[in-house]
């Protein structure tokens, strides 16, 4: 079954942190200059970076199944007004991580592939919190992994997440992708 897009936007305007009509506007400036609909919105002030984080997070678990879009819009929620973390935002809300879940994080599944190490991953993962930009173009600016690597890894990620794949044979995939693609 193929998931429809989780965006950012509309998580954020249904939980009341972000008016559509800046968002509108925002959409139209990331357009017409290229940049990030997240970075736009954090510069026009319309969001805090810590309301953006809070939705990409929400944004993830969501696309792993991991929680549903309405608690997820509720948790942005409560984590924007109280400036805490989504998953304490959940936990407020009643909602417990089962220990057996697993994530198509795109870090995650580098790392399982041998493509990247813990070192690299929490260093990328810090620069992507800090400027909004996705993992996925940390790691090619900083020359981690090249710009084909990560589309396949892309793939695999949404081949998991439709359940066409499993986690397993998709980090098999992605540890083998260097030397199929002459990488």
């Amino acid at each position: 079954m193929e998931s429809k897009p989780v965006r950012l936007g509309d998580l954020l305007t249904q939980a009341g942190v972000l008016r559509k009509e800046d968002l509108n506007e925002a959409v139209q400036i990331a357009s017409d200059t290229g940049q990030l609909i997240g970075k736009v919105l954090v510069m026009s002030g319309y969001l805090s970076k810590h309301a953006l984080q809070v939705a990409v997070n929400a944004q993830s678990l969501i696309r792993d199944n991991v929680v549903n879009a309405e608690l997820a819009i509720m948790a942005i929620s409560v984590a924007s007004k109280q400036e805490i973390d989504f998953e304490d935002a959940l936990a407020q809300l009643g909602w417990e991580r089962k220990k057996e879940v697993v994530t198509a994080k795109l870090g995650e599944l580098l790392l399982g592939a041998g493509l990247i190490g813990p070192t690299e991953l929490e260093s990328a993962l810090k620069v992507a919190e800090q400027s909004g930009q996705p993992l996925g173009c940390i790691l090619i600016k900083s020359k981690v992994i090249d710009e084909s690597l990560l589309l396949f890894a892309l793939d695999q990620q949404a081949a998991i997440r439709d359940g066409h794949t499993s986690r397993e044979d998709a980090i098999r995939h992605i540890a083998a992708a260097p030397k199929i693609m002459n990488i």
